[in-house]
């Protein structure tokens, strides 16, 4: 049994002429539920994640929605910044009195004013990427930024929060933050980076779990790599994590079946000190469908990005994005128990 239960209508945020991607949920003090999310121009094509995205705002009343598009809440810094481009990949959490947003960042020479132009020269087309399109994604840097409210001002930091290494396995990319507070009150995050390799794309994408008394850093990385599996590149990305029961839980997308043993899709991993993770006894928790309250199961081309939203210490929603066609949307569904 998947952890998605039906999804409302309402739930679903999508803005026309315009991909919607990475949907990270949090709770303001009056109960409203808002949404920190990727977003980009549909003309540009969906690849343009690297060269073209923003992170918007949107409320609503609760993670049911319906949610009003604010507009955007962080975008790129401008030239010469390490973040200078494209934002991309939120995530949000409490901090105390304030938010704090982690974020992936990147910068490369300047795109094409025209989209569609863009899109030419950017996109995946068949012949590949071309090289500004590896020049942007091999610029990936997390940063961190933080707010008194989730509707803004978000001040962002003036350096990475994680930095690639001269030495090691951290070595061209950092992204795709995801981050839970302990039970001792310290920070924990699991993110994304690429090993040395052939260019452009580099060795295989391999997961870091990192560790920091507050949300600013200094983070510290633990030695081994997480979410591997012999003999596949690229077995998952996008990790979200919890501590509920005494024990720490992640998902992530399956990008091969590789653990749900159910092709693409989401899986579950669990840990006892969130440093050596291993597979739910139940893994799959999610399949590549939309199940809408209306009862109707809708089959999509990516489902990715899951991030849990808790109540009472256990995850109530759970947000994902999804792709139908040359289409994207996030929704936020309830929990399945």
């Amino acid at each position: 049994m998947t952890l998605i239960g039906r999804i409302p209508r309402s739930a679903c945020l999508a803005i026309p002429g315009r991909h919607v991607w990475c949907c990270a949920p949090v709770i303001s003090d009056d109960g409203r539920c808002h949404v920190l999310f990727s977003t980009w121009p549909e003309a540009a094509g969906f690849e343009a994640w690297v060269t073209h995205s923003e992170v918007w705002h949107a409320e609503g009343p609760s993670p049911a929605g319906p949610f009003t598009v604010s507009g955007p809440a962080l975008i790129g810094a401008g030239a010469g910044r390490w973040d200078g481009r494209v934002v991309h990949n939120p995530t949000v959490a409490r901090w105390g009195d304030r938010f704090v947003m982690f974020y992936m960042g990147t910068t490369g020479e300047a795109l094409p004013a025209d989209q569609r132009a863009a899109a030419d020269l950017y996109q995946n087309t068949g012949r590949g990427p071309n090289a500004l399109w590896w020049q942007h994604r091999n610029n990936q840097r997390i940063g961190v930024a933080v707010a008194p409210h989730p509707r803004g001002p978000w001040t962002r930091s003036e350096r990475p929060l994680i930095d690639v290494e001269p030495e090691g396995w951290v070595r061209l990319i950092t992204s795709n933050p995801a981050v839970a507070i302990a039970p001792d009150g310290s920070w924990r995050m699991i993110y994304k980076t690429v090993e040395s390799g052939p260019m452009p794309f580099g060795g295989r994408v391999l997961h870091a779990v990192a560790t920091a008394a507050s949300p600013l850093g200094p983070f510290v990385r633990q030695p081994e790599p997480v979410f591997t599996a012999d003999g596949v590149r690229f077995p998952v990305e996008d990790p979200c994590l919890w501590w509920e029961a005494g024990a720490w839980h992640a998902l992530v997308s399956d990008h091969t079946g590789t653990f749900s043993r159910a092709g693409r899709s989401w899986a579950r991993f669990v840990s006892a000190d969130g440093v050596a993770w291993q597979p739910a006894a139940q893994p799959l928790a999610a399949r590549m469908v939309l199940p809408w309250d209306d009862g109707t199961d809708q089959p999509v081309d990516r489902f990715e990005r899951p991030q849990v939203l808790l109540r009472d210490g256990a995850p109530a929603w759970i947000a994902g994005a999804a792709k139908i066609g040359d289409r994207s949307c996030a929704v936020i569904a309830p929990v399945r128990r």
